[in-house]
């Protein structure tokens, strides 16, 4: 990508939670920096978004516990294998970030919670885990949590400027049941006026304090100017 100081980088992120900026050229390292402390499910997980002068980030940190045994038939039921197995990473700092493209420095990060109801432990409040892809437009960045909750944050400094909890049943428009869940994989994606969220995600475990669970819904938001 093209920099503002008329020099070109590539953006890489990998799952120990390390971000990195190298010349395309020549493959130098511009700059690095640890964001999260990784894990086999992120650190870095899906996808960045950039746009002139920033990269945006989101920073899961969760890992599930090893299966052993595995066989050919028993891949395809990896959610049922994971189960609740999933844990976050020691050190984890998972939310969402903002750097300059250039020196690499952090403009602004975020890391929200949510609320879980544990029946042995009460309401417990929990990190808010960044697994999706990110995207940005017209200075505002878009982010949903494997709590199935959709936020949007001004680019420049990171306020909340709104946020949709896409877990929930409803009565689609053609007036059949649905329900949303889990945010991975593909996040939010910004389309003309509106936003495109798919949201319940099935391969990781099922509903516990970091997922939401499964799922079978697109949610179409209609965004409007200033």
């Amino acid at each position: 990508m093209n920099l503002g100081n008329g020099k070109s980088a590539v953006i890489a992120g990998e799952k120990s939670g390390m971000l990195f900026s190298l010349d395309p050229d020549t493959g130098r390292l511009n700059w690095s920096l640890r964001l999260g402390a990784g894990g086999n499910i992120g650190g870095i997980h899906w996808g960045m978004a950039s746009d002139a002068n920033h990269v945006y980030v989101g920073v899961s940190d969760v890992t599930v516990d090893k299966v052993t045994g595995l066989t050919a038939d028993s891949l395809f039921h990896l959610r049922d294998l994971v189960g609740n197995n999933i844990h976050q990473s020691p050190n984890a700092t998972p939310g969402v970030y903002a750097l300059d493209l250039i020196t690499g420095k952090v403009v602004w990060e975020k890391h929200p919670t949510h609320t879980y109801a544990d029946n042995s432990q009460g309401v417990l409040t929990v990190d808010s885990i960044y697994s999706a892809a990110l995207s940005v437009t017209n200075d505002v960045v878009f982010a949903a949590s494997l709590d199935g909750v959709v936020k949007a944050f001004r680019a420049s400094d990171g306020a909340e400027l709104w946020s949709y909890a896409t877990a929930t049943k409803f009565t689609d428009v053609n007036s059949n049941p649905g329900n949303g869940g889990t945010i991975d994989s593909d996040g939010p994606i910004p389309g003309g006026t509106d936003l495109l969220v798919n949201s319940g995600y099935a391969e990781f475990g099922g509903t516990n304090k970091f997922q939401a669970g499964t799922g079978n819904a697109l949610f179409v938001f209609r965004l409007s100017g200033p």
